[in-house]
């Protein structure tokens, strides 16, 4: 991402202990929030954040499942992030672990960059006649 190799924004105000929501419900609950250790935050443009917990919400305010990223910038015009180092993603019982990865809000999508592992908690029973 080009972004990452960007010198910060010298003017970007320095946050320690970041929660700021992304995205809402209809119902105006957060949907999306990033919480960081440490984070640049300009008044426009990228994000970048360190030690970085983004958090997924139901309608009703329950968690759904967190992404965990060493760091992070996040695009607030593409809705959309990039983490660099070690990444993590929880989500119903899914665990996924890997290096780097691209997010897309809007699209609700995540992609693990490279050495991804996944596990699961459970197996679904009749999943396997997918596969004969």
């Amino acid at each position: 991402m080009a972004a990452w190799s960007q010198a910060a924004d010298p003017k970007a105000m320095p946050v320690e202990n970041l929660a700021m929501p992304l995205d809402h419900h209809a119902n105006g609950r957060p949907r999306v929030q990033l919480k960081a250790a440490r984070a640049l935050v300009p008044t426009q443009g990228y994000i970048r954040a360190h030690d970085v917990v983004i958090e997924m919400y139901d309608e009703r305010g329950r968690l759904e499942g967190v992404f965990l990223a060493e760091n992070c910038i996040y695009d607030r015009v593409a809705a959309a992030g990039y983490c660099a180092g070690k990444v993590r993603i929880e989500r119903l019982g899914l665990h996924i672990a890997g290096v780097d990865m691209v997010w897309h809000m809007q699209a609700r999508s995540a992609k693990i960059l490279s050495q991804a592992e996944v596990r699961a908690d459970r197996f679904i029973k009749g999943i396997g006649g997918l596969f004969k």
